[in-house]
């Protein structure tokens, strides 16, 4: 369970302390003004005991709209790692720990679930660590970066498809957490400046995504009406990938539904109510997963679009082949999204554009550096 280190241990970083920095990559460790230090963090900075269960880890990852978390053993006095939004989600595909979630968060209108069993939602977070032969435990990687680490090694290691990196303080302790996102939103900032004080974009910000490849690719996704949650959730875990298109019979996009969606479950504790008394001893879980992909959507977004936000199509961010690589840019930073999906002139997904894809390129061709001159 969680995203661990490949050495199991993490040290305490100080300025040049990383391998890869101290080796030196070619291109990288220029002269630059912009450091970890620099890049702005809106938080919450939020971590988990490695005491905690995956239940109460899971709480606290809702309770704070987060993706992840660092884990924290106060014993051993470090961090274990991350864990992750899609650890969750492999629990509630195999588990009803989700009753107990809800439950925990709203006892107030909730009747307790006499049926949820013990599951591997009570381990502690340091029992799933250790535990090498869980099969949940990915070996992935938690990479620690000090202040002083310039950009060029952050957007290096970003490229790589690391998620997010710790930015480490002196004492040891985190001081922000560097996104894929993040970088993205820094350099749509960079970019604005440029357009505001009247300066030319370099010429590739206004190429098209047609011209420049990226993400013209195989989509992933269900059929909004004839596949399940379960089967959206599974394709996920399959592929590795944090979300799936749902389109309806035509191939044209209806939604998507994403490894975030699962923290949207809290919202439906009327529904899981009802059901589990409805149906006796029937997990709620089990009866949300079976849903349609279209229910679950409309379910997911029934409170958006009580206030008027639109339909539900319009939880995607899209472009179309011909859009600049600079409204791509533009449009995952306003829309804090990690993806967008292009459409064609039959409104059908022909590829994603996704914050890591972003990073790639940009260190492939470090336009970023040329942005933020």
């Amino acid at each position: 369970m969680g995203t661990v280190p490949s050495s199991k241990v993490v040290q305490k970083m100080k300025a040049g302390d990383d391998p890869v920095y101290q080796q030196g990559v070619p291109g990288l460790l220029g002269s630059t003004t912009l450091f970890a230090k620099d890049f702005s963090f809106d938080g919450p900075l939020v971590q988990v005991s490695s005491k905690d269960t995956v239940n109460q880890a899971f709480k606290t990852l809702v309770k704070n709209n987060l993706l992840a978390a660092p884990v924290y053993d106060e014993a051993k006095g470090k961090f274990l790692g991350f864990f992750d939004v899609l650890d969750a989600l492999q629990l509630i595909c195999l588990s009803d720990m989700f009753v107990q979630v809800i439950c925990a968060l709203n006892p107030e209108n909730i009747a307790a679930d006499a049926h949820v069993q013990t599951s591997d939602s009570d381990s502690t977070l340091e029992q799933m660590f250790e535990d090498e032969s869980n099969e949940m435990v990915h070996e992935s990687v938690w990479h620690p970066i000090s202040e002083s680490t310039p950009w060029h090694h952050i957007l290096y290691l970003l490229s790589k498809n690391i998620r997010r990196l710790p930015v480490m303080n002196a004492s040891g302790g985190i001081s922000k957490i560097i996104s894929q996102s993040q970088i993205v939103r820094t350099l749509n900032d960079s970019l604005g400046k440029l357009e505001s004080s009247g300066k030319q974009l370099p010429d590739v910000f206004n190429k098209s995504i047609a011209e420049l490849n990226l993400g013209l690719c195989q989509v992933h996704g269900v059929d909004a009406d004839s596949n399940t949650l379960s089967d959206a959730f599974s394709l996920m875990m399959e592929k590795h990938i944090s979300a799936v298109a749902v389109t309806n019979s035509d191939g044209s996009l209806f939604s998507c539904i994403t490894t975030k969606d699962i923290r949207a479950f809290h919202g439906l504790e009327d529904v899981m109510n009802q059901r589990l008394d409805a149906q006796g001893g029937r997990s709620a879980v089990d009866l949300l997963l079976e849903k349609s992909c279209r229910q679950f959507v409309y379910r997911c977004h029934l409170v958006q679009l009580r206030h008027g936000s639109g339909s539900p199509c319009e939880m995607c961010v899209t472009v179309s082949p011909q859009d600049t690589f600079r409204k791509v840019i533009h449009r995952l930073a306003e829309s804090r999204k990690h993806r967008l999906f292009i459409m064609d002139a039959d409104s059908k997904p022909v590829g994603v554009v996704s914050v890591s894809d972003i990073s790639l390129f940009l260190f492939t061709k470090d336009w970023f550096s040329i942005a933020l001159k």
